[in-house]
């Protein structure tokens, strides 16, 4: 029995990833230091070439209240 294999929408994730930031009044330059990434990664992140690693998930919803599910998937609502 073959497993489905599970795609990962980049581009929503990171479009979502800059409304959170916006949404939060973050500029790139103060977003990077939150999360401890370089700008590269950010603009990565942002437009779908990169995920978000497990430490930025855990520091957006600790720190910011993000709904994770939110963020990865685009269901319910930006904030818990």
């Amino acid at each position: 029995m073959k497993k489905k294999k599970t795609t990962i929408d980049l581009v929503g994730i990171g479009k979502r990833m800059k409304a959170i930031r916006t949404e939060l009044g973050l500029l790139q330059r103060d977003f990077i230091k939150v999360v401890n990434i370089t700008m590269s990664t950010l603009s990565d992140i942002e437009t779908g070439k990169k995920r978000p690693g497990s430490e930025i998930l855990f520091i957006l919803s600790d720190e910011y209240r993000v709904n994770l599910h939110y963020l990865l998937h685009g269901e319910g609502e930006m904030f818990r």
